[in-house]
């Protein structure tokens, strides 16, 4: 069976600021961004992954 998580995308403010701001390297950074987003929200849930990745960005929290 297939989890919610393989359905919902990133949201669409994170994929763009990647674009905007990462044109040089925006492939590996999109793939970071739906690594991390698919993780969370299999963990946590995919409100509380949507939140996390706009809210902190793909990166480890310092």
């Amino acid at each position: 069976m297939t989890s919610q998580a393989d359905f919902v995308r990133p949201a669409r403010i994170a994929i763009w600021l990647v674009k905007l701001f990462a044109s040089a390297e925006e492939e590996s950074i999109l793939g970071d961004l739906l690594e991390e987003y698919s993780n969370l929200a299999l963990k946590s849930g995919v409100a509380f992954a949507r939140r996390s990745v706009v809210l902190r960005g793909p990166l480890p929290p310092p």
